[in-house]
């Protein structure tokens, strides 16, 4: 048996990577720059939820109540497995090609120090302060704005 905390766990990270593929998929598709930023948000949350999910999994390792075990049947992985049925069938080959060309770097800055870093993702540990910080998405998604990437309000 499954114990629920971990259930809801996997669940997290589960619609955490689902919502990096939203983002994506819908920056691939996007044709202006209100999407842009909409799928910049999904992109930042979906990292932090990734994060905090993740910490707590570690946590729960540590004290001994991580399961090894899978759940089955949830409604993410549902989503999972009709994901990868449209796949193979040839659904969302476009969009799957398209996203394996685009290797865009977003702007990072570490919450504690302030560190900013240049990645398709956060990394785990800050370069900078050496601690495992969450990190604040600060790419300008708005391309008529004339920075350099990153957008200095945040």
């Amino acid at each position: 048996m499954t114990f629920k905390p971990n259930q809801h766990i996997r669940e997290a990270l589960e619609m955490a990577r689902q919502l990096i593929i939203l983002a994506d998929q819908g920056d691939l598709d996007s044709e202006d720059d209100g999407c842009f930023v909409l799928y910049g948000i999904i992109r930042d949350c979906a990292y932090k939820i990734r994060a905090l999910a993740e910490r707590e999994r570690e946590i729960h390792k540590k004290r001994g109540i991580w399961d090894t075990g899978e759940s089955t049947g949830t409604p993410l992985q549902k989503l999972t497995i009709n994901h990868r049925k449209e796949e193979k069938m040839g659904k969302s080959s476009e969009g799957m090609n398209k996203s394996s060309e685009v290797n865009r770097k977003l702007e990072w800055k570490c919450s504690k120090c302030g560190y900013l870093t240049s990645a398709e993702a956060p990394p785990e540990m800050c370069p900078f302060c050496k601690e495992n910080c969450d990190f604040l998405n600060v790419t300008c998604y708005t391309p008529d704005c004339q920075c350099s990437g990153r957008d200095d309000r945040l």
